[in-house]
C-alpha cells in the first residue's frame, strides 16, 4: 500500500525527514520488483496491463485510510450497539452539536445493515434532526454572510456569520484534519 496525497503532505509537514526517507526507501523498493518483474517497456504492450493495475491499485490505496477506515467502521459498529442497549446514550446521540454529511451517511448506511427497520428509522430520525438543525443554522449564517455584502446590511452585526463559509465546508465535507478556529 501506498499514501494518498493528504497522508503524505502531513507527513511531510512534520518535517520527520529520516522517517519518511526509511519509509519512502522501502516503498520505492517493493515498487521496483514491480518494475523489474515486467519492465517499463512493457507498459506499452498487453504484457503491461499487470504493471499497470499495480500502479493503479497503489495510487488507489492508502495505509493510514484504510487504518481509519477500519477502525471507523468498528466506531459505528459501538454506536449503533450502544444506541440499541443504553438509553443514556440516545440521549448523548441527540443532544450533539452536528454530524456533518460525510459521517450522516455513514452513520445512515451502517444503521442499515445492523438495524431493524423499525430501529433504523428512529435511529436515522435522530441523526437527521441534529443534523437538519445544525444545516438550518448554517443556511441561515451563509445568508447573513452574504446580505452583509450589500451596502443596506452593513451596519448589522456579523453574528456567526463571520466563520459561516468555513463551517459550511466543513459541514459538507468533514475535514477533521483542521479545527474551526484554525486559519
Amino acid at each position: 500500500e501506498g499514501f494518498c496525497r493528504l497522508h503524505y503532505d502531513m507527513m511531510l509537514e512534520r518535517k520527520n525527514r529520516l522517517g519518511m526517507a526509511l519509509m519512502l526507501q522501502s516503498h520505492l523498493g517493493e515498487l521496483a520488483d514491480s518494475f523489474e518483474h515486467t519492465g517499463i517497456a512493457s507498459l506499452f504492450s498487453s504484457a503491461g496491463a499487470e504493471l499497470a493495475g499495480r500502479l493503479e491499485s497503489l495510487e488507489q490505496s492508502c495505509y493510514i485510510c484504510g487504518r481509519i477506515d477500519h477502525s471507523f467502521e468498528k466506531l459505528l459498529d459501538n454506536i449503533i450497539y450502544l444506541w440499541e442497549n443504553d438509553a443514556a446514550f440516545r440521549k448523548k446521540l441527540q443532544s450533539q452539536k452536528m454530524f456533518c454529511l460525510p459521517h450522516f451517511r455513514m452513520l445512515s448506511e451502517q444503521s442499515a445493515k445492523r438495524l431493524s427497520k423499525k430501529n433504523q428509522k428512529e435511529f436515522c430520525s435522530s441523526v437527521k434532526t441534529v443534523t437538519k438543525s445544525y444545516f438550518d443554522l448554517l443556511r441561515g449564517d451563509i445568508d447573513h454572510f452574504c446580505r452583509k455584502f450589500d451596502y443596506r446590511f452593513q451596519d448589522e452585526p456579523w453574528g456567526n456569520a463571520k466563520s459561516a463559509v468555513e463551517r459550511s465546508v466543513k459541514f459538507l465535507y468533514g475535514d477533521i484534519h483542521k479545527s474551526e478556529n484554525s486559519k
